[in-house]
């Protein structure tokens, strides 16, 4: 059981961190009104923990998808 949570959870991070990369904004983009736009980046730790956030929350997701798994594979665990 603990093993297929554990694979569960690293596959849930892995796909955490690459919807991580795609979605956690690493700019901003402001616009004075007059039709010019200022791009300045992010600080590191400021896109690193929106990063780890998303991360951690997908993985235990991940988790939860493995002890399902088990569950349906097993059926006894609640017997």
């Amino acid at each position: 059981m603990i093993k297929s949570i554990n694979i569960g959870f690293i596959y849930g991070m892995i796909i955490g961190l690459t919807i991580g990369l795609f979605k956690v904004p690493y700019k901003v983009e402001e616009s004075d009104g007059y039709g010019t736009t200022v791009s300045t980046f992010v600080n590191f730790l400021d896109y690193l923990v929106p990063l780890i956030r998303v991360i951690l929350v997908i993985g235990i997701l991940g988790a939860i998808v493995g002890l399902g798994i088990y569950v349906l594979q097993n059926k006894k665990l609640f017997r």
